[in-house]
Formats: structure tokens, C-alpha cells, sequence
């Protein structure tokens, strides 16, 4: 996956940051069965700006009254088995502008499709992403002026013998 990105290594998932769109460009990480079926720790929605991200993140005022949620691309409920690191996910470096419709809907669900695989497969790989090499939606916030993407992406991979297998999907950021 090309790019001019900012790599930050938060240990259990790591994000390309494109300071061009203020977000993710990608996002990777290994879910396992291991890990989810930990006690979960408690959300505590603690949305930061990333001050990891050289040259400054979104922050949380951009998203104010954008008509716009702010869109874990690594989902907290995926780090919820260990209480940094899914403070972790609520850096803006991990966040990006989706219409609460998607991101309460059929994000969502595949969010927790994605956790089910996991335990079916003992552990996947997972890459999720903006899709912003095209014109974005518009743009949020006066300060950091944070890219609407039209679309996500999402690719799970179990890599598993004997059967090696992998899926994708691209979602339409729509307000439905």
C-alpha cells in the first residue's frame, strides 16, 4: 500500500498516517480468538489528538458539529481485551469522519462479523482503510480540514493451513 504515510507502531496495530486527509491511510493489526474471549475492559471514549503523529493530528474540535462520527478504524471493541491498548484507539490518528448511519450500521456489523471470524479461525489479519484516492465527500473541521471519504475498505485474511482464505470489502460512507 503506497503512500508518502507516517508509520506509528502502537504495538498491538499499527496506522499509516496520511497527514494530507488528517487520518489513516491504513490501519493493520492480528485479531485472535485468544485475545476476545479475555475480559473485555470497559469503553472509556477518551478521543485525543494523536500527539504521536509528527505533524500534528486531527482533533476532536474538527469533528464538532460535522454531522460526521468519529470512525475507529481500529474498533476499540477489538482492543477491548487490554485497557491500553484500546485507550489507544481513541487517538484521532485512528479516526476517521463516517455518517452515523455506516458507522451504527452496517460497519458495525461487519466490526463484529470480523470478531467472529476470529474466533472461528483462531486469528486473522486486518487491514482497514479510507478509500481517499479519489475526490473526498468534503472536507470537516476549520482547523485540519479532515477528508470525507466516499467509501471504506476492509480485508481479512486467515492465513491458516491447510486452507489459507481472505475476503474484502468496499463500503459507500453513505447517510442512509
Amino acid at each position: 500500500i503506497g503512500g508518502d504515510y507516517e508509520i506509528l507502531n502502537y504495538g498491538d496495530f499499527a496506522i499509516a498516517y496520511d497527514e494530507e486527509h488528517e487520518q489513516a491511510a491504513w490501519v493493520g493489526y492480528i485479531l485472535t480468538r485468544e485475545n476476545l474471549d479475555k475480559e473485555w475492559s470497559e469503553r472509556n471514549d477518551n478521543f485525543r489528538a494523536d500527539r504521536n503523529v509528527k505533524s500534528g493530528s486531527a482533533t476532536p474540535s474538527d469533528y464538532r458539529n460535522s454531522g460526521y462520527d468519529r470512525g475507529h478504524m481500529v474498533p476499540a471493541a477489538d482492543m477491548a481485551w487490554n485497557a491500553e491498548a484500546q485507550d489507544l484507539t481513541f487517538l484521532m490518528g485512528n479516526i476517521s469522519p463516517q455518517s452515523h448511519h455506516f458507522n451504527t450500521g452496517i460497519w458495525r456489523e461487519l466490526e463484529e462479523t470480523v470478531r467472529v471470524w476470529a474466533k472461528r479461525y483462531k486469528q486473522v489479519y486486518v487491514v482497514t482503510g479510507p478509500i481517499l484516492n479519489r475526490e473526498p465527500k468534503g472536507y470537516i473541521g476549520k482547523a485540519n480540514q479532515v477528508s470525507i471519504p466516499a467509501a471504506y475498505y476492509k480485508v481479512i485474511l486467515d492465513l491458516s493451513e491447510p486452507e489459507m482464505k481472505g475476503i474484502g470489502f468496499i463500503m459507500p460512507n453513505e447517510i442512509s
